[in-house]
């Protein structure tokens, strides 16, 4: 900020900053000065304050304005405040992404093909995609967007929009564990789900009768989760309507040789 000065070394501040990532002061809490620097008042009015190294307040708040993340303190915890960059006093603005480490995410599952992305938001490249009842850990939630683990194809780490991932599995998983006798518990991971689709079976009757074996490794067989396996691929389709048979008109060559025929209102209709 303008009027501020270092006297501390870059590298022991970048540590400081760093250290601080994960441990934010709260309101009410003593706080000293890594840098001296000056402070002003946070109503505007009243006159500056300057403070050195090793001087400590009383934190009122933390806040980020227009890209500067500010600190509010005072003397002894009453008015009058004063607000000054948060790195003096070695507080860094918290990473909305960062994840503690040693943290377990939450179970989270998607209900039809989700993209995983290198960021968040639609305009990060896709990485991979987790398909129906694909599980994943949510490390945190920002925005609308979710930082997530797992065993993707070519993945590790990425980010899912929140609103497609739920907390149970989808219904025809659900139905599945209920028609194989299996206990449930929500957050447990379904697991994995056998590859065959539909197309791998000659007929529905073969589907149903490995659906029925193993329910839940097949419960991509039954999307809608009634019990009955691949029933769309078997549907009968309405036989194709037979195209209207032409009418049979009788041409005339007109006296400048245009084609015509009479129409059923009695005109000439060229173009016969």
């Amino acid at each position: 900020m303008s009027g501020s000065h270092l006297t501390m070394k870059p590298l022991l501040l970048s540590f400081l900053l760093a250290a601080a990532a994960f441990s934010q002061p709260d309101s009410g809490d003593r706080i000293t000065a890594v840098l001296s620097s000056t402070a002003f008042p946070a109503s505007g009015a009243g006159a500056p304050i300057e403070f050195q190294v090793g001087d400590s307040f009383t934190l009122s708040r933390l806040s980020d304005e227009g890209g500067r993340y500010l600190a509010y303190f005072s003397e002894s915890g009453t008015a009058p405040y004063h607000r000054t960059d948060a790195a003096a006093f070695g507080i860094a603005q918290p990473d909305p992404w960062a994840v503690e480490p040693g943290a377990t995410g939450a179970t989270r599952y998607a209900h039809g093909r989700v993209n995983v992305r290198s960021g968040a938001g639609t305009s990060n490249s896709r990485i991979g995609q987790l398909e129906r009842d694909d599980f994943v850990q949510v490390q945190v939630c920002h925005d609308g967007w979710c930082r997530v683990s797992g065993a993707g194809d070519g993945w590790s780490d990425g980010y899912v929009s929140e609103p497609l991932l739920h907390e149970d599995p989808s219904p025809a998983a659900r139905a599945a564990f209920a028609r194989s006798g299996r206990s449930y518990s929500s957050g447990s991971r379904v697991p994995s789900t056998d590859s065959r689709t539909c197309a791998s079976f000659s007929s529905e009757s073969a589907a149903q009768a490995a659906y029925d074996a193993d329910p839940i490794g097949l419960r991509r067989l039954d999307r809608d989760g009634d019990g009955d396996a691949c029933e769309s691929t078997w549907r009968a389709r309405p036989a194709p309507r037979a195209r209207r048979a032409a009418t049979t008109r009788t041409c005339y060559t007109g006296p400048r040789g245009g084609r015509y025929y009479i129409n059923s209102n009695g005109n000439r209709t060229y173009g016969c």
